[in-house]
């Protein structure tokens, strides 16, 4: 088995010059073979995504202890040994910001990559900023400059040039020794963890997306106050937009975008010429579907009595907004004193749930949501709970 010791990174940012094209089953094969004696591997994915709504592969970068990897997804057939390298949970795979990787994977090749090791989420841990990009990581911890020109590129195209395959193969070359240097950090402070712990829910996020259907109303938190048969009609609308979609591989703006969602519930249309002077509706939208989308207005109050839909959250209050801001001024010094990101460690979100937790507890125990759960129960959760009696009780 190869140790970390062995990953050398100059050697990798030199191999990046000139990738190992993987373009064969055979090849892929013996190369799975060979990288499931790793310890680590690096992944990165480049993909169109213009005009579809699930990423097209054009390439997926790996890098090992050595080399780097160009794997083609235009000329593998057998994706069986790579689905198996991905699963295989005696090799960490080091990613940068991975939600579309990991949906191109699960699309694609039908497998979740396990274990993962989010270098966005982890630098985020190590006190290294919030969300930060690649090449901004790359400066601030091994002062490299990394070229950005061709993000852009068109990865369908074959040949690629050699500034593409440089710029793709840089994308993972690097990242073994960011995760060794994060990792050493995380070492450090105990948090290591807590990175796993977000990079679970990360992947479970991407992995529960089309779960999600049903409920992607619930989204419209603007539509809050609709009469029950519009809410009927907007949940209903969105389910048949959100499959569409998927079942025609189409941008959501290309069928029907959310805008027009909300323009159409508010103005309520109640022909196929209405719908067509709601502004910014297009002509061909309404050829192509203006009847499913009248169907939904039409069959609102029948739709609603035979499955009434879950109210939307309604914003909080106006009596609460002063809470919230002193609840967020508790966070920001919380944050502070952890040195977490407060972005990281508490969203207004999670306060505002929070604070409607309470409500409907009454004198009943109140209890924390989801998310101020987990690593975030000791260092936010609970002492956030606490505030907010004591804010409360001054409040009496």
């Amino acid at each position: 088995m190869i140790s970390l010791d062995d990953y050398h990174y100059d050697q990798l940012v030199a191999a990046a010059d000139k990738p190992i094209w993987v373009s064969d089953d055979e090849s892929l094969a013996k190369c799975c073979k060979a990288w499931s004696e790793c310890p680590v591997i690096a992944l990165d994915t480049e993909f169109i995504r213009t005009r579809t709504y699930y990423p097209i592969p054009g390439l997926i970068q790996l890098a090992d202890n050595q080399n780097c990897y160009l794997i083609d997804p235009l000329a593998i057939a057998d994706w069986n040994p790579l689905r198996a390298l991905l699963v295989n949970p005696d090799v960490l795979k080091v990613l940068h910001a991975p939600s579309e990787d990991i949906e191109l994977f699960r699309h694609s090749y039908q497998v979740i990559p396990q274990p993962v090791f989010d270098t966005q989420i982890g630098a985020a841990f190590a006190g290294w900023g919030h969300g930060r990009g690649l090449q901004k990581l790359l400066k601030l911890v091994l002062d490299i400059d990394l070229d950005k020109e061709e993000t852009r590129s068109d990865w369908l195209q074959r040949p690629l040039t050699p500034k593409q395959e440089r710029y793709a193969a840089l994308d993972v070359a690097h990242l073994a020794e960011l995760y060794r240097r994060i990792q050493s950090d995380l070492d450090a402070s105990g948090r290591g963890a807590w990175v796993a712990e977000e990079t679970d829910q990360l992947i479970a996020n991407v992995s529960n997306a089309d779960a999600e259907i049903d409920s992607y109303y619930q989204r419209f938190s603007q539509l809050w106050n609709l009469p029950e048969h519009r809410l009927a009609s907007l949940r209903d609308l969105c389910i048949w937009r959100e499959r569409i979609v998927r079942e025609t591989d189409r941008t959501r703006n290309s069928v029907l975008s959310n805008n027009l969602i909300v323009e159409t519930l508010k103005r309520w249309p109640r022909s196929m010429k209405d719908l067509a002077e709601i502004k910014e509706m297009r002509g061909s939208v309404v050829g192509e579907y203006g009847h499913d989308i009248m169907r939904f207005i039409y069959d609102a109050r029948t739709s609603a009595k035979i499955n009434p839909p879950e109210p939307i959250v309604q914003p909080l209050d106006f009596k609460w907004h002063g809470v919230v801001k002193k609840l967020r001024s508790f966070g920001l010094k919380v944050a502070e004193d952890q040195d977490i990101p407060q972005e990281l460690l508490l969203r207004k979100r999670d306060i505002e749930a929070l604070i409607r937790n309470a409500e409907e507890a009454g004198d009943a125990d109140i209890e924390l949501p989801i998310s101020l759960q987990g690593w975030r129960e000791s260092i936010i959760g609970a002492p956030l709970l606490a505030e907010l009696k004591r804010l409360e009780e001054r409040a009496e």
